[in-house]
């Protein structure tokens, strides 16, 4: 994924647009980055994307931002806000540095500040007329330039059927906001629901995500993935509500339960409930209950138990000066014991209650792809699949299901799996993955090389060496 330039999706309301963005949030905030989510519809989910990122670390999760506005020229400025504090640190050390992924949801979920003007002095909107919304937007992606910034802007955008009947294919649905932002996006995803899923295990989504637009490989690409959540129990926190805090937040009195927990029994609770609720009221228990400091006490332990071990069990002969350093690991060992945080930590009051646990099911994409491949591919392309030394030998969809596929090589016996199983293990298997890239051209494009780019090392501001004659 690009980490300088635009990204986008559109597709009809209801069809995970919203959380396509997310989970690309997702992948950043793993990967060290640093998430701005602009709200311009005024309905942000809280919810969603705490199911979606709860397998995300407290520090992780620190790092993604919510904000909301409702104009066009509301996130416009944001956008401007944002780039220029990515520009500003263009020429730090790569060490000192973060990709910063902004999303803004949606392009058109609000009117200009023109047409709310206008309502507000007629009380009404305009019968007929052409909405500014759109030469708004052309014009300003127009004018973007990253120049080397690591800062990439991924967009939302609405889509309605097209009213002209002979439309392309890709022309049938029309996203809001004009033809600008998809023109000068990277890669631009359309994302369509398909069919439900409902299984005892969870219950789910077949999406189809179509690249109708790429300026790195191949365009007009399917892949199917599917959207699966289930809800697990968890022992929620008990707390009421006050107004009346600093900056308009909420004040959240927790009720206590009789009775002590540990440290560890602490520390276990607090991460298993903290993705579900408000990031303040988890500050809130983490200060109440002392988890932090046991953390950093325990850590702080651990390391210091580490390197003492580590001297003392040398084969070699203590010099004067690791002599100096044991004695002085074991005052700071003593130290530490002093300074142990209090281990009776009380218990707040809880309640059972179910949270969404959401994720998206790439391994099921990998089988989808291969399956298509065998069902739809040309002959040239089901020789490579099929090759003994570039491919997998023993693929076959004979007698299997939809969502089914057979592979002697993977599984090493010929029984049906499913796609997400096909996914797994070849993904789990270095060689395999390696030939599915192979397959799929991704080992042979340019953009997918580790090769260091100008967003990467200098912001392209170091001289040129010169050649040698």
């Amino acid at each position: 994924m690009p980490v300088s330039g635009n990204l986008g999706c559109d597709g009809l309301p209801g069809h995970y647009k919203s959380t396509l963005a997310l989970e690309h949030a997702r992948w950043i905030l793993k990967d060290g980055g640093v998430v701005i989510r602009t709200d311009n519809e005024e309905r942000t989910n809280p919810s969603l994307v705490s199911s979606l990122m709860s397998d995300l670390t407290w520090e992780q999760r620190g790092r993604m931002l919510h904000e909301e506005v409702s104009s066009v020229e509301g996130w416009q400025d944001r956008v401007t806000f944002w780039l220029k504090q990515a520009m500003d640190i263009i020429d730090y050390a790569p060490e000192d540095r973060a990709v910063l992924f902004h999303i803004v949801d949606s392009l058109t979920g609000r009117g200009t500040r023109g047409e709310e003007k206008a309502i507000k002095t007629e009380g009404h909107a305009e019968e007929r007329g052409y909405s500014g919304s759109a030469m708004s937007i052309a014009r300003f992606y127009k004018s973007l330039s990253y120049r080397g910034a690591l800062y990439t802007l991924f967009h939302v955008q609405h889509a309605k059927p097209s009213l002209d009947q002979y439309a392309p294919a890709d022309e049938k649905l029309v996203a809001s906001g004009g033809h600008e932002p998809r023109f000068n996006s990277r890669y631009h995803f359309r994302v369509l629901r398909m069919e439900s899923i409902d299984c005892q295990d969870y219950l789910g989504r077949e999406m189809l995500v179509r690249c109708v637009r790429s300026s790195l490989g191949t365009d007009k690409r399917n892949l199917a993935v599917r959207i699966i959540w289930w809800y697990e129990w968890r022992h929620m926190p008990v707390y009421d509500t006050l107004p009346g805090g600093e900056d308009g937040q909420v004040i959240y009195a927790m009720k206590k339960a009789e009775g002590t927990m540990t440290p560890d029994e602490a520390i276990d609770w607090w991460n298993s409930v903290n993705p579900h609720i408000p990031r303040q009221l988890a500050e809130q228990l983490a200060g109440e209950m002392h988890v932090f400091e046991w953390q950093e006490w325990t850590a702080a332990l651990t390391t210091k138990t580490a390197e003492l071990s580590e001297l003392n069990g040398s084969s070699e002969k203590l010099s004067a000066a690791k002599t100096k350093q044991i004695k002085a690991l074991e005052k700071e060992l003593e130290d530490l014991d002093k300074s142990r945080p209090s281990a009776e930590i009380i218990a707040p009051l809880t309640e059972p209650r179910k949270v969404q646990i959401t994720k998206f099911d790439w391994d099921y994409s990998i089988g989808w792809i291969f399956a298509d491949e065998l069902d739809n591919g040309y002959k040239k392309g089901l020789e490579d699949f099929l090759s003994e030394d570039r491919g997998f030998p023993g693929l076959s969809r004979t007698d299997c299901n939809k969502g089914q596929i057979k592979c002697l090589e993977v599984f090493g016996d010929k029984n049906k799996h499913s796609f997400t199983e096909f996914g797994a293990a070849v993904r789990e298997n270095p060689d395999a993955l390696k030939r599915v890239k192979a397959l799929l051209g991704l080992e042979h494009r340019v953009h997918y090389r580790d090769t260091p780019s100008r967003s990467g090392t200098d912001g392209g501001k170091a001289p040129k060496e010169k050649k040698k004659k």
